[in-house]
């Protein structure tokens, strides 16, 4: 049985190039959130995964509405789809 490391085995984290503690915290951080989400994300569509990616990114709603060739309002829908499913009360 693998030991655990803030909730990964140990394999995750000795497959990982050398890298400095901060990245190591984040990836950790991102693969936890990612774990204890799954469920929620997995109800999102493909586009709404996109919508996601692209305002992670710092996409604002006319730019990704461009980037993907819909209108802002088609965006807007997804956004709300997309709070309403990862159950989002505020963003900031």
């Amino acid at each position: 049985m693998f030991q655990q490391f803030h909730g990964l085995p140990t394999s995750f984290i000795t497959h990982l190039p050398n890298l400095n503690e901060h990245k190591l915290r984040r990836i950790i951080s991102q693969e936890l959130f990612r774990k204890e989400h799954q469920e929620k994300f997995s109800d999102l569509t493909k586009r709404e995964i996109e919508i996601v990616t692209y305002l992670v990114k710092g996409y604002n709603n006319q730019h990704l509405a461009d980037q993907l060739f819909i209108s802002r309002l088609t965006v807007e829908q997804h956004r709300k789809n997309i709070y309403r499913k990862l159950d989002v009360n505020h963003v900031s």
